[in-house]
């Protein structure tokens, strides 16, 4: 019988989880993809690019969703079973708390193990990718959009006229370029013009051969004349910001693996290693948190009865808010130096823990004596925990 329950609760977790990790990953998609329609608006990305991008990005999106969608998931359930009165027939045959804590843990488990993966090897290999793929596409872009005997306009306050081009638009011939970017425009004329792009920054340099450089100034009327052989002009792109803004989002610590991240927090300065040093031990506590949040929904559940399987969306969104108030709330005094890097990523876990053991605590008198083992041990833990608060520091100040 325990263990159909546990099936039979395992199975009603999953649906919601389901519908909820969905909804999750859209609404955290939304940001980036205001951040995407600047880039493809501005470079006329492909659609093939575009779902590469997307899929590259997921993975970073599904390491925030997956803890937030068990306990949307988990909540769900034991609301519904607590509205429909199926965890007082649980009780009247002697099911008791372990047959709920059992399939929470088991899951919270595996779900940890998911998300911990997600994060170590995933979201690296996104971030990776996504820089690639950018760094590629905003290259190839560079080139392409250049047509001969055509003004083109889309880089930033220059106007070109290319007679041919070769090498893929890499190179052109027969140059006239109009540069509006000094107070005294310019006209340049070349015989050849050669774009490089640099591998990492993309910075794009124009460089000219054998040809002249007109200026005409007409509040002095003077006009001046500059032949050359070699001459760079830097290109500026009308989508230089968004490129600059997703080559930052790689290169964040979020985008690190593992051991790189560890490494740059034991080799920056004192400030840089505590910030680094969250996000590095951050990569295990908000995998941990699958479990807690398994742990919380239990009482949670129960407690609510009128609330019914409604409980899983209103209940979930409160502690996720709460969860992640706590954990910016923790980065901000673990990066000043109040709190030691490993407190400030695994004190909202601690918290939610703890409020947990109470609750757990709470609801343990309610089940049968019979099948409390693990029930009564977080019981008794969390009056160990108590006593110890009220023979501490702080019972003094209250007698």
């Amino acid at each position: 019988m325990p263990k159909l329950i546990e099936g039979y609760i395992r199975r009603e977790i999953f649906p919601p989880f389901l519908l909820a990790l969905l909804v999750f990953t859209l609404v955290l998609f939304m940001q980036s993809a205001l951040e995407l329609s600047e880039m493809i608006v501005a470079r006329g990305v492909d659609a093939v690019s575009l779902l590469r991008l997307i899929g590259y990005s997921l993975p970073s999106l599904l390491w925030l969703a997956i803890p937030m969608s068990f306990l949307m998931g988990a909540l769900s359930a034991m609301g519904r079973l607590s509205a429909d009165n199926e965890i007082v027939a649980m009780h009247s045959v002697g099911i008791g708390l372990s047959s709920f804590l059992r399939p929470m843990v088991q899951m919270g488990i595996l779900f940890f193990c998911v998300t911990f993966t997600v994060g170590a090897l995933a979201v690296p290999w996104g971030n990776t990718s996504m820089r690639s793929l950018i760094l590629h596409m905003f290259e190839e872009n560079t080139f392409a959009g250049i047509e001969t005997k055509t003004f083109n306009d889309r880089f930033s306050d220059l106007v070109i006229y290319a007679g041919q081009t070769r090498n893929d638009g890499r190179v052109l011939e027969q140059l006239m370029i109009a540069d509006y970017r000094s107070p005294v425009p310019e006209t340049i004329l070349a015989a050849r013009g050669e774009i490089k792009s640099h591998p990492t920054t993309l910075e794009k340099t124009f460089n000219l051969t054998n040809g002249s450089i007109h200026q005409y100034d007409p509040k002095f009327s003077r006009y001046r004349l500059i032949h050359f052989q070699h001459y760079k002009l830097s290109l500026r792109s009308k989508s230089d910001a968004a490129q600059r803004h997703f080559l930052r989002s790689a290169e964040k610590p979020e985008a690190m693996r593992l051991g790189d991240l560890k490494a740059v927090a034991a080799s920056a300065d004192t400030r840089k290693a505590r910030e680094w040093g969250i996000h590095y031990h951050e990569r295990f506590a908000l995998p941990f948190s699958c479990l807690i949040f398994g742990l919380f929904s239990i009482p949670l559940g129960i407690r609510f009865k009128r609330s019914g399987k409604f409980i899983g969306f209103t209940s979930s969104l409160l502690v996720v808010f709460l969860y992640y108030i706590l954990l910016g709330a923790a980065r901000k005094f673990g990066s000043e130096g109040f709190l030691t890097p490993p407190l400030a990523a695994w004190l909202p876990n601690v918290f939610f823990g703890l409020w947990s053991l109470y609750l757990l605590h709470r609801v343990a008198h309610k089940i049968p004596e019979d099948s409390v083992q693990l029930g009564a041990g977080a019981a008794q833990l969390w009056e160990r925990f108590a006593r110890h608060i009220r023979r501490g520091p702080f019972a003094a100040n209250r007698s």
